[in-house]
């Protein structure tokens, strides 16, 4: 059951990537679509370049409270979509 659930969970966000760009390709075009792939393909490979560094890894696992500077960064980019405290007010 564990093995199903991992192995489910990139085909979960394979799927949901290729419904958000079959809704920009409708949207926008073709050409913005393929700007769009290409540059989730490199962000995908430059996290997973990040991420295989074993230093980085069991740094960020060892003090998990790191991840709140990215969390910090990604506000003060203005990049974050979700729901920020302002809006909820």
């Amino acid at each position: 059951e564990r093995g199903l659930s991992v192995a489910l969970f990139p085909m979960v966000i394979l799927t949901m990537t290729i419904e958000r760009l079959s809704i920009t390709w409708e949207e926008r075009g073709s050409g913005h679509a393929m700007k769009v792939a290409i540059g989730t393909l490199f962000a995908a490979s430059l996290a997973h370049l990040i991420m295989s560094v074993p230093e980085l890894t069991y740094f960020v696992f060892t003090f998990p409270a790191v991840l709140l500077i990215l969390v910090g960064f990604m506000l003060a980019m203005g990049r974050y979509r979700g729901y920020r405290l302002t809006e909820l007010m």
